[in-house]
């Protein structure tokens, strides 16, 4: 008897020791497993930041360099000599509208050209849309729209060849033009800090 309740103390020990083996063989199994799916948590965590960022980074050196290229375009040289002789123009017969006429479009190649190159940035940066956060792509929106205003504007004061003939810098279309191009350069700014704190960058 005594011989019988050792042996099956020998079977239910080496039964539990088995059962204890297999429990650590798959706690050992699935910590492993953790280790790997967290790395690769951590790695596609980096790897989202590191696309993050180089999207980031592209889209607003880009936008800079269109919103930079625009403001030296239209206080730059040639346009300086377009506004000469637009008011020699006007001097020499008031009644004249070509001077005017060629100046704008003058002005109009101008932001045409920065139009386009807004849409293109957007267009081409479409992956920007993919990889953000939902406040920066609200801001992204925003910054569309106001583009869009302040061209608005423009276009409104082309038609209008009196203000060329009698400029008023506190009119409402003039005073339009530099509220919603303030609001711009400070969505960009909004868009650049969004994209710090996306990135963990404070």
């Amino acid at each position: 008897m005594e011989k019988t309740i050792l042996t099956y103390s020998g079977f239910i020990l080496a039964l539990i020791s088995s059962f204890v083996a297999v429990l650590q063989f798959k706690a050992k199994k699935k910590l492993e497993l953790d280790k790997i799916n967290l790395q690769k948590k951590i790695n596609d965590e980096s790897n989202k930041q590191k696309i993050r960022y180089e999207t980031y980074k592209e889209y607003l050196s880009k936008l800079d360099d269109i919103n930079s290229n625009l403001m030296k375009n239209i206080s730059g040289e040639e346009m300086q000599s377009a506004i000469s002789e637009m008011y020699e123009g006007i001097l020499k017969n008031p009644n004249d509208q070509q001077p005017i006429k060629e100046y704008l479009d003058k002005m109009n190649k101008f932001f045409s050209g920065w139009a386009r190159e807004q849409a293109r940035n957007a267009e081409e940066l479409n992956g920007l849309r993919l990889v953000c956060s939902n406040e920066i792509l609200g801001l992204l929106d925003n910054y569309e729209s106001m583009v869009k205003n302040y061209l608005n504007d423009v276009a409104e004061a082309m038609k209008n060849p009196d203000i060329f003939l009698k400029p008023d810098l506190n009119s409402p279309n003039v005073s339009h033009q530099k509220t919603n191009y303030q609001k711009m350069l400070e969505t960009r700014t909004l868009i650049e800090k969004a994209m710090r704190k996306d990135i963990g960058v404070e």
